[in-house]
């Protein structure tokens, strides 16, 4: 379950909303519109916090639950009517998000990249240490 194996200890916030949202058919279904191969739950999230941050919905009652978006956030375990209601508000624009999105949670592919830029830094460093000697 996605608010064990992700959340828990890491997002107070997220493990609270994973569990009610499991309890919620109508945020299911929503979280549903993923398309296969997606993880639902990592996009559903994105996509709300992608909503909540644009500039229209910054002043919505849920922003101050989201520590990314408050100067402190309020308790997580209060979050949840707060969020259900945002999500049914943007039914359709969260399911369009989900839909055309997809997520990398491929940890190691996306630091590949990283392993050549660490070699030119090497071998940038080689070159002007021997070089001087």
């Amino acid at each position: 379950m996605f608010c064990r194996h992700e959340c828990r200890g890491l997002s107070p916030l997220y493990e609270a909303l994973a569990l009610a949202v499991a309890e919620d058919p109508e945020l299911l279904t929503l979280a549903g519109a993923a398309r296969p191969g997606q993880p639902a739950p990592n996009l559903f999230f994105a996509a709300v916090h992608l909503l909540l941050s644009s500039e229209p919905a910054k002043g919505d009652p849920l922003a101050r639950y989201y520590p990314s978006l408050a100067e402190t956030a309020a308790s997580a375990t209060d979050a949840f009517p707060a969020f259900r209601g945002f999500c049914l508000a943007h039914a359709g624009a969260i399911a369009e998000i989900i839909n055309r999105r997809s997520v990398n949670t491929n940890d190691v592919g996306r630091c590949a990249v990283l392993h050549l830029g660490y070699a030119e830094i090497s071998r940038m460093f080689l070159a002007v240490r021997f070089a001087v000697e």
